[in-house]
């Protein structure tokens, strides 16, 4: 079948009985500001039809839309001339441009909170009967189109097609994504996103989409096994910085930040695990060298709750003096040249171990990974929050104790997540606290009340809802 006219709706998952008319002035701006590929023209709204076209924003290329056909909303990029393409990059490019629609309007003020669209729930449709017909053939064909372009963009997929069975309705499949993750360019291969293809609900995707590349290189892993009996108590995962050849920072006496991180990542293991709330994990417990995709890859592959990564900063002579613990969340910019610095250092440390991860996700995958890293990102806040409350009473905190910046170990999707530097290893009164067992015990003991502020209103909850059982 040559492509026609291809369609792809992402349906809503929140945000159903939000009024579609609101929509029409965010649309009116986009047309203003050419928010979108293609040349934008006018905006028409159809919210008196019933399970119609809702509100629709009209381009050259293609429509799109907040479309309620069949009583299932979801953005639809309805195309409306053929490019001269390739099937593959026919399907690319409705896939892009379905999702950067998608993206920007969840960012939309009037929007924000109120909408979100089940990234891992779509239908792919084409708009041409003649070209098309809703029939076995037809799907039959249709399918001989998509797999070369699913099995490019999703390497190793188990596709899940639901054909459209009623012949009076458009030659089309409803497709439900269970996993994803991209995997680097490699063996002369381009990056790939790689799926399972399965009936799922939003919070399993985000619980297993991937961000990351695989790395060329990986160190081997310790052999942490999830705990078989169903244990429902929250994972959280501590990840020491540094380790083997990767040393870290150096204190004023030559002490390692590797070494120093690794004891007070113990200390809080040890603490957390008699506290019995909780499960624990350490991406190390040694002198070994992870890579930073890995460490996410660990925290992920285990579902943990919570991932916090403990380091130790140091400040070049050149650049003054500095003090005190910093809480990092993960921002594609940083919140002053500091954190600018320190993550490009921080982000650094696979280079030292000669691990390439230079390469990027595709555009689509770049897209899916946004939209699924906004729920996270707030939730990695709070807890940075708790963190700095807890600190301010024992720990000496930097001047800025809250900052932000592209760590590659904050980048997991679905895990909330923060970077804590516990201070300077160039500053003398910071790095006699550093190596001092009495104030390690009573900084780890600060973090693991964050982390019980944290977790009770979701505890409490679990209770609740094993008490009405």
């Amino acid at each position: 079948m040559e492509l026609q006219k291809i369609n792809v709706k992402f349906f809503v998952e929140k945000g159903n009985k939000m009024p579609l008319a609101d929509l029409i002035p965010v649309f009116h701006r986009w047309i203003q500001q050419d928010k979108l590929e293609g040349m934008l023209i006018d905006v028409t709204e159809y919210t008196h039809v019933h399970q119609g076209p809702g509100v629709l924003l009209i381009a050259n290329e293609a429509n799109y839309s907040l479309d309620e056909t069949d009583g299932k909303r979801g953005l639809l990029y309805n195309q409306k001339r053929v490019p001269v393409k390739s099937g593959e990059e026919h399907l690319r490019t409705a896939f892009r441009r379905a999702l950067q629609a998608c993206s920007l309007l969840e960012k939309e003020p009037e929007v924000a909170g109120k909408m979100k669209f089940a990234v891992n729930h779509l239908q792919v449709f084409i708009n041409d009967r003649l070209a098309g017909p809703n029939n076995a053939e037809g799907h039959q064909d249709l399918e001989n189109d998509l797999k070369p372009f699913l099995n490019s963009l999703y390497e190793g997929a188990g596709h899940l097609l639901i054909p459209e069975k009623d012949p009076k309705k458009r030659t089309g499949f409803e497709v439900k994504v269970d996993k994803a993750f991209v995997m680097a360019a490699a063996d002369g291969q381009p990056a790939r996103l790689v799926v399972d293809l399965s009936v799922t609900d939003r919070d399993s995707f985000l619980r297993n989409i991937a961000l990351e590349n695989r790395p060329a290189k990986a160190a081997k892993q310790p052999a942490v096994a999830v705990k078989p009996d169903g244990d429902p108590r929250p994972l959280i995962v501590l990840d020491p910085g540094h380790g083997g050849i990767d040393t870290g920072t150096h204190g004023l006496d030559g002490e390692l930040e590797k070494d120093v991180v690794l004891s007070f990542a113990t200390e809080l293991r040890d603490r957390l695990e008699k506290n019995g709330k909780y499960r624990v994990l350490m991406t190390r417990s040694d002198d070994t060298f992870i890579p930073l995709n890995e460490r996410v890859r660990f925290a992920r592959g285990h579902n943990a709750s919570l991932f916090i990564s403990i380091h130790a900063d140091a400040l070049p002579k050149k650049e003054g003096q500095a003090e005190g613990a910093t809480i990092y969340t993960l921002s594609e910019h940083a919140s002053d040249a500091e954190a600018a610095r320190l993550a490009d250092d921080e982000n650094k440390a696979d280079v030292i171990a000669g691990v390439d991860l230079t390469s990027e996700p595709d555009d689509v995958a770049n897209i899916l990974v946004d939209l699924a890293q906004r729920e996270t990102k707030t939730f990695s806040l709070q807890f940075a929050h708790a963190t700095v409350k807890e600190f301010k009473s024992i720990a000496r905190l930097h001047k800025r104790p809250l900052k932000s910046a592209g760590f590659v170990v904050l980048k997991a999707p679905d895990v909330p997540s923060v970077l804590i530097e516990l201070g300077y290893m160039s500053n003398r009164s910071d790095l006699n606290h550093l190596v001092n067992a009495d104030w390690r015990g009573k900084t780890a003991g600060a973090l693991m009340q964050a982390v019980d502020d944290f977790f009770a209103p979701r505890l409490a909850g679990a209770a609740a809802m094993g008490a009405r059982r």
